[in-house]
């Protein structure tokens, strides 16, 4: 009888110890996973950072964090990494009661992309029982793998041309919020311009200056669509990290300039495009949205594209085109409105016809190793 009753009450334990780890094990419990930079060029590295932390009295002898995020993305220290079709990752930890866990990893950031970790699983072990217990952790970080700079030779010939054409064709007006500094009246300045507390201080009329801005406006077109059935992602990638060169060279000149493709977007799946702006706040949003791109979501025809943009007309435009294709060059030369000025770079293979032939519209080839 005694010992029926052991083996009853070691039940009822075991009962009500289930019950309660499944109940508590999770509460006070918390992970934070987070990048130590939102952004980086391609090539890279960072850290990514796990905080677990155990808020309560119970203690938690194993513990699993598991968390996924692209492929491109390599931990230093793979010991507890699988890679497939994704970079997933399992850490083990020992929690104490009311202890916090902080452990690093060193990432490898070898491709262009925008890569996110939205939720962590955490998945522990009873005590008394082989019963896995899940709860999923919400914690969003993301990271930019930005594009790096072209590095092929002689970008800068184009860009040379172009600005030294933004130079001839913009029209200067001043800028009533840009505030330059304060000159004599001439009898060419309009009564507007006076400066009357500063001429009755003087004695003499004077005059506010402002800072002159340019109107001339720059269009980069991207086309990342590729010509035949082979596809190099090799000149496609060369692509993107051009437009990223020569946004930045136009906005450091305090050139507007913005840039439209065919490429979709990692998250919403719409076409990558930024708006016109100028100097560094806009070269890294433009650099964002380039290393937003994905690739393997295909690319509508470069030739709507170019339709859209041929109904805004003027401003100055560069087309980034690895395709030559015969519809492409038709629409290209529609879209020579405004200053009538155009280029087209395109990046190709050494084995690539070189078969652009736009009136006009002047074309540099760079050959790009595949």
């Amino acid at each position: 009888m005694a010992v029926l009753l052991a083996i009853a009450g070691a039940l009822l334990i075991m009962v009500l110890e289930r019950r309660l780890w499944k109940r508590y094990w999770s509460r006070g419990l918390s992970a934070e996973i987070f990048f130590d930079r939102r952004e980086v060029q391609e090539g890279d590295t960072c850290f990514l950072t796990e905080i677990i932390t155990n808020r309560k009295t119970l203690p938690l002898p194993v513990l699993q964090v598991k968390f996924r995020i692209g492929r491109e993305i390599q931990f230093l220290d793979e010991e507890n990494t699988n890679r497939t079709d994704l970079s997933y990752r399992k850490d083990v930890f020992c929690m104490l009661p009311y202890q916090k866990v902080t452990r690093k990893m060193q990432l490898s950031c070898t491709k262009r992309g925008y890569y996110s970790i939205e939720e962590a699983n955490l998945v522990t072990v009873n005590i008394l029982h082989t019963q896995l217990l899940a709860e999923t952790a919400p914690c969003f970080t993301e990271l930019y793998v930005c594009p790096g700079r072209s590095g092929v030779r002689g970008l800068e010939i184009p860009f040379s041309h172009m600005m030294g054409e933004c130079l001839i064709n913009r029209f200067l007006y001043e800028d009533p919020f840009e505030f330059r500094g304060i000159r004599p009246y001439s009898t060419a300045d309009s009564m507007k311009k006076i400066n009357w507390s500063a001429s009755a201080k003087t004695g003499e009329l004077k005059v506010n200056q402002y800072h002159d801005t340019s109107q001339q406006e720059v269009t980069l077109l991207l086309n990342l669509e590729s010509e035949g059935t082979r596809v190099y992602d090799a000149l496609r990638e060369e692509s993107i990290r051009m437009i990223r060169t020569l946004t930045e060279w136009f906005a450091g000149k305090g050139i507007p300039v913005r840039f439209l493709s065919n490429g979709k977007d990692a998250v919403t799946g719409e076409p990558v495009c930024s708006d016109f702006g100028s100097g560094s706040s806009h070269a890294l949003a433009c650099r964002r949205l380039l290393a937003r791109i994905d690739l393997s979501k295909g690319q509508e025809d470069f030739v709507n594209t170019l339709e859209r943009f041929r109904g805004e007309g003027g401003g100055l435009w560069i087309l980034v085109s690895t395709s030559q294709k015969e519809t492409l060059q038709k629409e290209a030369a529609l879209c020579q409105t405004g200053n009538g000025f155009a280029q087209w770079i395109a990046p190709i293979h050494p084995d690539m016809k070189r078969k652009i032939s736009l009136p006009g519209v002047e074309t540099f080839y760079f050959e790009v190793e595949v």
